[in-house]
């Protein structure tokens, strides 16, 4: 979960003077070594200084035991990082286990955030809006639905069964988003939810199949990159998923059609790894928190069968978290 002793300090010496420096100056007031600042950052975040200098300006250094009340200063069990409005609300009464599973977990969140944002600008290799007026222009229409059509069986070869994807065919898909003002989705955000929310409510009203599914929605982020936030809270990165995969295949039709299907398949290909990678991420969160409650239930010589139940719901309440931090309708991270 931490880095090893030995590892804090070969990257010590890698990082840059000015982050060195602050490590320091940050640590020095309790007697924290720099080296055991950067054992508890994320580690996903210590390939990056900047990331490691915004993650650790926006944490406040959180004694479980409070100094005021006896607890060590520097103990390395004795603190964590945490948001700085919840540490000082909390003043010199103890941390108690909720909130440092919730600590720990909104650290982790917050640092994954600070990481997706970094190296990936999704919003700069997002295609043109005119690629996707190209791929949904009325005289495409026919060359595109008999393309897609006729793709079926790259779903099949893919893993995917023929039963998902017949029945409303994707001229229903292509005629809903020709309806949509693109660069209007783009910068006005009450209609950019408008549209999103009419999708979803055609899925459930219409029972629109998965490949359907997966040309609106894939589109519909195409548009807006920042929709991934929703569509992970709406729990349907499968969908978005499913129709990366396809249309990266690159099978496409000729001409300028195809040209504008390749960028979009260019985008769908980065943006599909921004889905796998938080997905993975929150499957490590929950499988961190069970090795955790599993470890405090030995300290205390729990028998672990009969805690089955209570670490299996502490996980699923985790996860259900973590999608809904990402769901717009409780954190407006889409609106520009």
């Amino acid at each position: 979960m931490y880095l090893s002793d030995l590892e804090a300090s070969n990257l010590f010496s890698q990082i840059p003077d000015s982050l060195q420096s602050y490590l320091i100056a940050r640590g020095g007031q309790y007697g924290i070594s720099g080296t055991e600042l950067l054992r508890k950052v994320p580690q996903h975040l210590v390939d990056n200084p900047l990331d490691v200098e915004e993650y650790l300006r926006s944490k406040d250094i959180s004694h479980i035991q409070a100094t005021s009340q006896g607890g060590s200063p520097n103990d390395f069990n004795n603190w964590i990082f945490e948001d700085p409005s919840i540490n000082r609300a909390r003043g010199a009464d103890p941390m108690n286990f909720h909130e440092k599973i919730s600590s720990e977990l909104d650290n982790n969140i917050d640092a994954y955030l600070i990481d997706s944002s970094t190296p990936d600008d999704l919003i700069s290799k997002s295609v043109s809006i005119d690629d996707i007026e190209s791929v949904i222009a009325e005289n495409n229409f026919e060359q595109l639905n008999e393309f897609l059509e006729s793709n079926l069986q790259e779903l099949v070869s893919s893993g995917i069964s023929i039963g998902y994807v017949v029945g409303k065919s994707s001229r229903q898909a292509m005629l809903f988003l020709r309806d949509i003002d693109w660069r209007r989705f783009r910068y006005d955000t009450t209609y950019r939810n408008i549209v999103v929310n009419d999708a979803f409510k055609s899925f459930k009203e219409n029972g629109w199949k998965e490949l359907t599914k997966s040309l609106v929605i894939g589109f519909l982020i195409v548009g807006f990159p920042p929709l991934r936030f929703l569509f992970i809270g709406k729990c349907v990165a499968g969908f978005a998923s499913f129709g990366f995969r396809w249309l990266a295949s690159r099978k496409f039709v000729k001409g300028e059609i195809g040209w504008a299907l390749t960028r979009i398949a260019n985008c769908f290909d980065t943006l599909n790894g921004f889905f796998s990678k938080l997905l993975k991420f929150a499957e490590d969160i929950v499988g961190t928190l069970v090795e955790f409650v599993i470890e405090i239930a030995k300290g205390i010589g729990e028998r672990i069968s009969n805690m089955a139940e209570g670490i299996k719901q502490i996980a699923q309440n985790i996860l259900d978290w973590i999608l809904n931090f990402f769901d717009v309708e409780k954190v407006n991270l889409i609106g520009y």
